[in-house]
């Protein structure tokens, strides 16, 4: 995952503004699949549909209220190591 260049900078910077609607809006739009425990969790947990939901390996990155601006930066690396380009998922945020 390190190693990720970020191309648009100024956006990046941004993403400390980003709530977790609009995250959850965007996994929507990439077209993956978000699932959300009934059990009184607060965490949504967003995985690669090309994988068994049973295989701990289908976790591509997990969502909450409150993700710092740094988490907001890892996950948004975490989708580009799972080969989503970067304009998508920023166009996804509604960003770009």
């Amino acid at each position: 995952m390190s190693g990720q260049k970020i191309e648009r900078l100024d956006l990046f910077k941004g993403l400390g503004n980003t709530s977790l609607a609009q995250w959850c809006t965007a996994v929507g739009r990439l077209g993956l699949p978000v699932t959300h425990a009934s059990g009184g969790t607060s965490h949504y947990v967003v995985r690669n549909p090309k994988i068994s939901r049973d295989n701990p390996q289908s976790v591509i990155t997990t969502l909450y209220e409150g993700m710092s601006h740094q988490v907001k930066g890892k996950v948004f690396k975490k989708f580009l190591a799972h080969g989503i380009s970067e304009d998508e998922i920023w166009k996804a945020l509604k960003m770009l």
